[in-house]
């Protein structure tokens, strides 16, 4: 992979010129090994055009490839051509090992169009393709958050959990099953949950989430706790000094409400 590595590290370098050089080498005389892994790593630098260039490459001479076709796709979508991305996962043939994967990104696809009842069918037929696929039911779980069905979510979140999967793609699995719980006005069960989260790691928006919907369920203690955490951590996440300030004139602590107003 020497014009792939020699490429990066030009990059790294910020020498653009000799980068080039190098990109070029690649296309021309780099195995279809160091092709893949190239355009990968381009991809999540953001080079999208290089990226697309080598995975067209690649796709002349192994054109029913799924892999290849649904990373293509995503280069599309990051290049805000939908009409392309579409062509190229709809070439994906339902026996390829990659087609499961290709459900899951159409179904973004038409998320992003509003078609809520087609992206459902293509996360159903995907779960029904790899029905024990952890990846598949916290992407249905983050559907259904997303559309206000927070039961489902919350049901598909505990099929990840199932699987001994707590975080899926940086996403805690207990913080939003907290959010789905809140949602739909369950605030006792929501703190469990966020408190489950926070267990497994300190974020400021999981302390806000509890700290908001302790509030909600008028554990007022509880609320000032978490807020005075997240204040600790963030002093300038703002929104918590409102709910903070309430919460200490409930608790019956007048002077620390006003401090906290000030901080509003």
């Amino acid at each position: 992979m020497k014009f792939a590595e020699q490429m990066l590290a030009a990059l790294e370098q910020e020498n653009l010129p000799e980068a080039q050089k190098y990109f070029q080498q690649a296309l021309q005389d780099g195995t279809d090994e160091e092709q893949y892994w190239l355009a990968e790593q381009l991809m999540q630098l953001g080079f999208l055009e290089e990226a697309e260039d080598l995975y067209e490459l690649l796709l002349a001479k192994y054109k029913d490839e799924g892999e290849l076709l649904v990373r293509a796709a995503e280069v599309a979508i990051e290049k805000d051509d939908i009409e392309a991305a579409m062509e190229y996962l709809e070439q994906v043939n339902t026996q390829d090992d990659a087609y499961p994967e290709s459900l899951l990104v159409l179904a973004d696809l038409y998320q992003m169009q509003g078609l809520f009842e087609v992206t459902e069918a293509k996360l159903q037929q995907a779960k029904s393709l790899l029905p024990n696929e952890a990846v598949i039911d916290f992407a249905l779980g983050e559907f259904y958050l997303s559309t206000a069905r927070f039961a489902s979510a919350v049901q598909s979140y505990q099929v990840v959990l199932d699987a001994g999967m707590t975080e899926i793609a940086g996403s805690q699995i207990f913080e939003r099953i907290a959010e789905s719980l809140a949602s739909s006005g369950s605030f006792e069960a929501a703190m469990g949950y966020y408190e489950k989260a926070l267990a497994e790691q300190v974020d400021v928006n999981t302390l806000f989430g509890l700290g908001l919907t302790s509030f909600q369920a008028k554990d007022y203690t509880k609320a000032i706790a978490a807020l005075e955490q997240l204040q600790e951590h963030d002093p300038g996440f703002t929104t918590l000094y409102t709910y903070l300030a309430k919460s200490y004139e409930e608790n019956g602590e007048p002077e620390k409400a006003l401090d906290a107003w000030w901080m509003a």
